[in-house]
């Protein structure tokens, strides 16, 4: 949690998708707290359908970042 406080403060970083794993108390109290549209969280064990599609979710911000800078 702490590398991610790190990464969530420096501002260059803000589009990097960041998919956190963890127990499902611990990712219940990430999902009800302010997470950015790049930030994610499944429980372990990891449903692999439920992690492909958040990564796609994270990807698609990831996307749309990219664009509108062109």
């Amino acid at each position: 949690m702490k590398f991610l406080h790190v990464i969530r403060a420096n501002s260059k970083f803000s589009f990097i998708p960041f998919i956190l794993m963890g127990k499902p108390e611990e990712v219940e109290h990430l999902k009800s707290s302010e997470l950015k549209p790049n930030e994610g969280a499944v429980k372990r064990p990891v449903d692999y359908e439920e992690l492909t599609t958040l990564m796609n979710e994270k990807l698609a911000y990831f996307r749309e970042y990219i664009s509108a800078l062109a």
